[in-house]
């Protein structure tokens, strides 16, 4: 039961792993990056 579980976990974050990142987080996460370099 466990191998089940651990196998369904891991093909739901697979897929959660691949999907691309949406254009408003990427600049959010610019922004972030370029207010630590101050």
């Amino acid at each position: 039961m466990n191998k089940a579980v651990s196998g369904k976990l891991k093909a739901y974050y697979d897929d959660i792993a691949a999907e691309q990142v949406p254009e408003r987080f990427k600049d959010l996460l610019d922004r972030l990056d370029s207010s630590e370099d101050r």
